[in-house]
């Protein structure tokens, strides 16, 4: 297997350039990431406080209560994590809630599609909470109706849109003509793009679970964008500069042209962080790629992340042979966080890094590290797979029984129209076109339906994926030789 199989360190990349394994002219970026540690104002601070204070004392109040209450209290540690986002998100979080304990909403109206896919692998993702909703605490609703009174009268540009400002103004000032800005809500994402609309207007795109929006200085309001637009809008980089999105982006979109992005919040699972990065720091992409994450100071997700940050670099040690640790780490964020601020927590909280630092350290001891793989001898000619995507198309789109069921795609170059088990389909046989127009395009190889249905159609029975191989009247065809002399048979019709 050692013959067949890599692990493709940054350092081994280099190697394979300067080697000419590696195609000479392709860019192996640097990364380079800076954490932005963002001090709130006072106003800020006694809001925030205020937000934890009641978020910890209702989740306590309500896993403690009944069970069929629990619900509720579970989705409280769903607002903590809003709160990390911006005050928007809490707010429209909040008053969703109290429009659903008041009465004027059912209970699925809790939570947001973004709130959902947060939570798919929880016990709270197959509840009903139409009954937690009619048990709810009644002094939770004058509370609510008090300080959400407050949260309409903040200003409109909380710190970290400050700091926002500014930061996009130095990258296109310095190095750079596009910038992608990352936060987990949707309405975190509604707020950024007001607060950022007076000054770039027609600039900006955004995309989350609804789709692609672009603002129109004609109508003087957002229009719709497939995913491919937006894709194509911000590749370019002529009209639009700034991509504003959720964790959605982070989802088949390839961006390496962009070389600057700025995660407006952070993710409990910092995981999901280092997900976006992989949306711009590729093979190709820009030499430098520069990465912010945000965080106000003295909150649970920044002392946790800079207790951590002493002594291990995030992207490089963590995210890597102690990713494992990666879980333990939002489960302590997720307890700490629920606690009432005060001394009790300040406690846990070091006592939960220590924890954490220690299984840190025993996963890097243990693991296999990047640098003992270092050694794996250089790909060699001799072990190639019989039968390569490139060799495919070759066959498939030049023997009778399968060329007249390919058709050239209109718009995608390398790309065809397929007629595969009764419909037509758009694929290709190659990674690049794959990689710049996903997922308007699906791959033929194996496994994929569209590849089976095809020869299916022509008599061809592909084989199991792990064998690697094509049947044809129970006999094994394992090259392409036999593949192209089999399609080119007067027998199959």
């Amino acid at each position: 297997m050692r013959d067949r199989v890599f692990r493709t360190t940054r350092t081994r990349l280099r190697h394979y350039k300067a080697s000419g394994i590696l195609d000479p002219e392709a860019t192996i970026p640097r990364r380079e990431v800076r954490d932005r540690f963002i001090p709130m104002t006072a106003a800020e601070a006694r809001l925030y406080r205020r937000i934890e204070t009641y978020i910890s004392r209702f989740y306590n109040a309500y896993m403690s209560g009944p069970k069929v209450q629990q619900p509720l209290g579970f989705i409280m540690t769903i607002y903590r994590r809003r709160l990390t986002s911006s005050f928007l998100a809490i707010e429209r979080s909040l008053r969703r809630r109290l429009d659903v304990l008041v009465g004027q909403a059912s209970a699925s109206a809790l939570l947001d599609a973004d709130d959902v896919a947060a939570i798919e692998s929880s016990p709270l993702a197959d509840v009903d909470l139409d009954r937690p909703a009619e048990t709810a605490l009644g002094d939770e609703i004058g509370e609510l109706e008090r300080f959400l009174a407050e949260l309409a009268e903040r200003p409109p540009d909380e710190s970290k849109m400050g700091y926002l400002h500014q930061e996009l103004a130095d990258a296109f000032h310095g190095p750079h003509d596009t910038a992608i800005v990352f936060t987990q809500y949707t309405d975190t994402m509604d707020y950024l793009r007001e607060q950022l609309l007076p000054v770039y207007g027609a600039k900006l795109v955004c995309y989350s679970g609804h789709g692609g929006e672009r603002f129109d200085l004609a109508t003087n309001g957002w229009v719709r964008l497939t995913k491919q637009q937006v894709k194509t809008l911000f590749r370019e980089g002529k009209e639009v500069k700034i991509l504003l999105g959720t964790d959605s982006l982070s989802e088949g979109l390839n961006l390496q042209t962009c070389g600057k992005l700025i995660n407006y919040d952070m993710p409990w699972n910092f995981m999901r962080v280092e997900q976006r990065i992989g949306r711009i720091d590729r093979i190709g992409g820009q030499p430098l790629v520069q990465i912010s994450n945000y965080f106000y100071k003295d909150t649970v997700e920044e002392q946790i992340y800079r207790g951590l940050g002493e002594d291990f670099d995030w992207f490089t040690d963590v995210v890597g042979p102690a990713q494992p640790v990666l879980n333990q780490v939002e489960r302590a964020i997720e307890t700490v966080a629920m606690t009432a601020p005060n001394q009790a927590r300040q406690q846990a909280l070091a006592t939960r890094v220590a924890e954490i630092r220690s299984q840190i350290e025993e996963a890097k001891a243990e693991a296999i590290t990047l640098g003992d793989l270092e050694s794996v001898p250089d790909p060699s000619d001799g072990v190639g797979p019989a039968i390569t995507l490139e060799g495919l198309e070759r066959v498939l789109t030049t023997a009778a029984v399968s060329a007249q069921r390919f058709h050239p795609h209109p718009a995608i170059p390398g790309a065809y129209l397929v007629e595969a088990g009764g419909r037509k389909v758009a694929v290709t046989l190659r990674r690049t076109v794959l990689d710049e127009y996903a997922p308007d395009v699906g791959l033929l190889t194996y496994g994929t339906q569209e590849l089976k249905g095809l020869l299916a159609d022509a008599g061809v029975e592909a084989g199991p994926l792990d064998q690697g191989r094509f049947v044809v009247d129970g006999q094994t065809i394992r090259t392409l030789d036999e593949l192209d002399k089999t399609l080119a048979s007067a027998d199959l019709d």
